[in-house]
This record gives C-alpha cells, sequence and structure tokens, in this order.
C-alpha cells in the first residue's frame, strides 16, 4: 500500500504555512511523479520476466495510480487495465507467414512451444498474428492471445517492488518540494 500520512501533510502544511497554494501544490506533485514511477517500474518489472517490448506494453495496457483519502491518510493503489496482447508481440518464430512450425514464448525463462496446428498470418487490416483454426473447415479462424498487462503485473515480486519504489519517490518529492517552495519564497 501506498500512503501519505496525516503526519506528512501537517508536516507540509507547518512548514509553508505563509505560502498560499503551496502545501496542495506540493502534495499533487509527488503523487504525479508516483504515478510517472509507477509506470516506469512496472514496465521494467514486466520486462525482468517477461519478453515483449516497452512500445507494446503502453499500447495495449495502462498503469494509474489511484488515490482516496481515507480518515487521516491519502491512500494510493496502482492499477492496471488493458486486454490481452497477441501471442505475437512476444517472442516468436517464424516472424513471417511461412510453412514452418510456429514457435512461442512470454516467459524469458520459458523455453519455445511448438504449435503444430497454428499459423501466422497477415490480416487485411495489416494486422500480423498466430492464428488457429477453430475446427477443420478454412474458417472460422481464432488468434492465440498471451496475457494482458494486469495479468503479468499481478506477479507479486512486481507490485511489492513498485509499491516500495512509487513511496520512495513520493516522500523523495514532498521533501524536494518543501526545499523548493522555502528557496523561492526567502525561507519564510
Amino acid at each position: 500500500m501506498i500512503a501519505i500520512t496525516n503526519e506528512q501533510i501537517e508536516r507540509v502544511n507547518n512548514i509553508l504555512v505563509g505560502i498560499n497554494g503551496a502545501a496542495e501544490k506540493v502534495i499533487s506533485r509527488a503523487i504525479e511523479a508516483g504515478k510517472k514511477t509507477a509506470n516506469t517500474y512496472v514496465n521494467k518489472g514486466i520486462k525482468e520476466v517477461y519478453d515483449i517490448k516497452t512500445a507494446t506494453l503502453k499500447k495495449h495496457g495502462k498503469v494509474d495510480l489511484r488515490t482516496n483519502k481515507t480518515g487521516d491518510v491519502i491512500v494510493g493503489e496502482v492499477s492496471f487495465s488493458g486486454y490481452k496482447i497477441p501471442l505475437y508481440k512476444f517472442k516468436a518464430t517464424p516472424t513471417r507467414p511461412s510453412k514452418r512450425v510456429v514457435k512461442a514464448h512470454q516467459m524469458k525463462s520459458n523455453a519455445m512451444t511448438p504449435f503444430a496446428e497454428a499459423f501466422i498470418a497477415d490480416m487485411p487490416t495489416g494486422h500480423t498474428g498466430i492464428f488457429e483454426r477453430k475446427n477443420k473447415d478454412r474458417y472460422p479462424i481464432k488468434e492465440i492471445m498471451g496475457s494482458s498487462l494486469g495479468q503479468m503485473a499481478a506477479n507479486a515480486d512486481i507490485v511489492e517492488n513498485v509499491e516500495k519504489k512509487v513511496q520512495e519517490r513520493i516522500n523523495e518529492r514532498i521533501e524536494h518540494g518543501i526545499n523548493h517552495f522555502l528557496s523561492k519564497n526567502g525561507g519564510k
């Protein structure tokens, strides 16, 4: 859990009491910095475990830091949203349509899994993916999907590391904001 305690809020208010609107700016800027940090460390954590590009993560999912005031504390939680990512966007061979057996994997630690009945195809929309037939007929076909951003980020090690880094960043930004307003306003 990520939190800005009542003591931290009171400390900011007491130190910046004479500067109009400074305390609110310090807290809101710290939360914004926390959001950016959450995004960065979620992507880094996922890339350590999964064989996927950052651009693909950004395109297919969203990381957000949602905050609520609960009693005397501002509590934040990292949330994830997005759709399942096509397996083709992870590590797959061949990379273009061919007669070879399709192999793919999501996690770096896993070996490539062969998909004997699958094939790689370019769709008329321009999308390339790994597909398989639902039955013996030519159509219908379905795309083989991998995990979503939320499923990948749900790894306990990733979540714990992200929360720790976000909390550190928020605390740093609160101190930086206090120092900024004090130096800007002559230490009043």
